[in-house]
């Protein structure tokens, strides 16, 4: 389980203080070589990166990895971290020992050295305030195929000016999600023995040229730390006059941070040389590997859910089209029923004398010979049909011209039991 370092350095690093009675006065009593080798053999968490990474891909982050080089970093140095005690015994040994002097800045929930947002904006800023002939060169490489920045009419420290502030100040006319936001840089991975990132140095401020300096021990990072500088970067368009603006990509805004970082560095003590960074080509291939793959990613995705709504509109369009069929089998349905019953009445039209059926199903059933009303008319149907074809048939014209076909045909169309009910509905009248 990985200890907090922030919490060890300014929580637990002075549980073991003590005080001691001396010429009525308490001094403190105090020695940190303990805590300090606890704290120099921390671990960086292998699972950094990957977190890093992941985070980085979900929200698309500009990663700029760079790596601390010798001496390492210093953050946050202006933070109080030390006894205000210089006393010493009777042997001149101090009271306090092995302390570490200087601040530090930590990640309060991971408890990793990392440079503030804030301090990465501010960094960048300052070589727009205070390196301007710099910065113009740098951006006549960087917009070496702008047409309006090479015009020499500019007034490039104008442009430079307006430049800062789309970048770096907030204006009421764009939301948070219209201008560069400035993450923390967090150490991702450390190439030294046993994932080591954390050492110590010494300053050795000369009080009097005549005597001895007074060492001043410090927490650093150690060199061969690669930082992710994280960015939500944007595309910034500004007016250089009427009809004529100047375009700085994602692309192009990265390369410029990237470069300001590498020639100034950031946190303290830079101009001894901490602070100083060297580009990972390692950890850019992997972070252009990484977004080849998230972009390989979407694409897939796109096309999943490209196919998937094509499925459902072929889905839909199958249902629609089933629907439509099926309405179409009952409209069908209706109007053949309809039609079987317009050709039943046609045919029962033609009949003129269905009271002598009437009767005959009547005597059918009186006699007992047949059960039902139904075979009794299954029966008259039959007799009818006989009575038709016979030739000696008696039967009235429109019988005879309504032709056993017809009955039939109207059998064949209704059943026997569709047809049974009608002629017992017509009956009934």
């Amino acid at each position: 389980m990985n200890t907090n370092v922030g919490y060890l350095f300014y929580k637990e690093y002075y549980q073991s203080l003590s005080y001691r009675l001396k010429d009525n006065q308490y001094i403190a009593e105090f020695n940190g070589k303990d805590n300090n080798e606890r704290l120099f053999e921390q671990k960086l968490p292998m699972d950094v990166i990957k977190q890093k990474e992941l985070y980085n891909d979900r929200i698309q982050n500009t990663s700029i990895p760079l790596r601390t080089v010798y001496p390492g970093l210093l953050t946050g140095s202006g933070y109080q971290h030390e006894i205000l005690a210089g006393e010493k015994d009777d042997n001149n040994t101090p009271y306090v020992q092995d302390e570490l002097k200087l601040g530090f800045y930590f990640d309060h929930t991971s408890g990793l050295p990392i440079l503030a947002g804030s301090s990465v904006k501010g960094a960048l800023r300052s070589a727009f305030k205070d390196k301007k002939g710099y910065l113009i060169e740098l951006l006549n490489e960087i917009l070496e195929e702008n047409e309006s920045w090479r015009q020499n009419h500019l007034n490039k420290e104008k442009v430079l000016e307006e430049l800062e502030k789309a970048i770096f100040e907030i204006t009421d006319e764009r939301c948070i999600y219209e201008r560069d936001i400035f993450l923390d840089a967090f150490p991702i991975q450390t190439e030294n023995t046993e994932r080591l990132f954390l050492g110590n140095d010494f300053i050795t401020p000369h009080d009097h040229p005549l005597k001895s300096p007074n060492p001043v021990q410090f927490l650093k990072v150690l060199p061969q730390v690669t930082y992710y500088f994280d960015f939500k970067l944007v595309d910034t368009t500004i007016q250089l006059k009427k009809g004529e603006n100047l375009h700085l990509s994602v692309a192009q805004k990265e390369k410029l941070f990237q470069k300001i970082l590498l020639d100034f560095g950031i946190g303290a003590k830079t101009n001894v040389g901490y602070g100083q960074f060297e580009i990972n080509e390692r950890a850019t291939r992997r972070l252009e590997q990484n977004k080849m793959e998230v972009e390989r990613k979407k694409e897939e995705d796109e096309k999943r859910a490209k196919f998937q709504e094509a499925k459902l509109k072929i889905k839909e369009i199958e249902l629609k089209t089933a629907e439509r069929e099926k309405n179409n089998e009952l409209r069908r349905q209706n109007e053949d029923d309809e039609m079987q019953l317009n050709g039943l009445k046609n045919i029962l039209a033609t009949v003129s004398d269905f009271n002598r059926g009437k009767e005959f199903i009547l005597r059918y059933e009186k006699i007992g010979s047949i059960q039902t009303q139904e075979e009794a008319i299954a029966n008259f149907i039959r007799n009818v049909l006989n009575e038709v074809r016979s030739k000696n048939s008696k039967a009235k014209k429109p019988w005879r011209k309504m032709g056993s076909g017809n009955w039939n045909k109207t059998i064949s169309w209704i059943g026997e039991e569709k047809a049974t009910q009608l002629f017992e509905n017509y009956f009934k009248k």
